[in-house]
């Protein structure tokens, strides 16, 4: 108690987070995300990309992914079309100084940014906030190696990575499959009972019937 009230207490740890987005053989984004603050490289359609900052106070790896835009994870119509998040690192920086470091560095680049600006600004951002490297470190490294100007020459995603979210895709149309099933059988389970009512209504009016007679 004594020490964090003398702010002695080691600083928090926050993840790093990294993500990029290839659809159609053509990179659509790049993404960073440190205690809530997410920073976006959007592709437009004239091939360069811009910066959208956002603040995401609840923000977490589980709910990006899945969000409708990210929805493409693990589909692998062609070699590299997929969104991959991955952890590279750890920053104990606070959010003031996350913000300075951000301040530093945007002014070097232009409003829109060419493919090869895009990776200099993360990886002089980045090397300013992670100060432990987790074990996609290099799979980062090599995302924004200047020498990597086409989608072919990037990394292909981390295998046991991908294999995890095509795992949790088929979970998750597995259960979608199962909750359509149930209302299949609840559906014929209303049938049969319609039926059943139907046919004891019918079995009623013929006994009036004879009575009558």
């Amino acid at each position: 108690m004594l020490t964090r009230l003398l702010g002695l207490s080691p600083p928090r740890s926050h993840d790093v987070w990294f993500s990029r987005n290839i659809n159609n053989n053509e990179l659509q984004d790049w993404m960073l995300v440190v205690k809530t603050r997410k920073y976006e490289l959007l592709r437009m359609p004239e091939g360069d990309f811009v910066l959208n900052i956002g603040r995401e106070p609840y923000w977490s790896p589980e709910g990006e992914r899945a969000t409708p835009s990210r929805r493409t994870q693990g589909r692998c119509r062609r070699e590299y079309d997929s969104w991959i998040m991955v952890n590279i690192g750890w920053s104990t920086l606070s959010g003031t100084e996350i913000d300075r470091c951000f301040a530093t560095t945007r002014p070097l680049f232009p409003p829109r940014l060419s493919w090869t600006q895009c990776q200099d600004f993360l990886r002089r951002f980045v090397v300013q906030l992670v100060g432990s490297q987790s074990l996609h470190w290099r799979f980062f490294l090599d995302n924004t190696a200047l020498e990597r100007l086409t989608v072919l020459q990037l990394p292909p995603p981390p295998a046991v990575l991908l294999q995890e979210y095509q795992q949790a895709q088929g979970q998750a149309q597995g259960q979608g499959q199962s909750s359509m099933q149930r209302r299949i059988d609840n559906f014929n389970a209303m049938n049969a009972g319609a039926m059943r009512v139907q046919a004891q209504n019918m079995a009623l009016n013929n006994q009036l019937m004879q009575n009558n007679r």
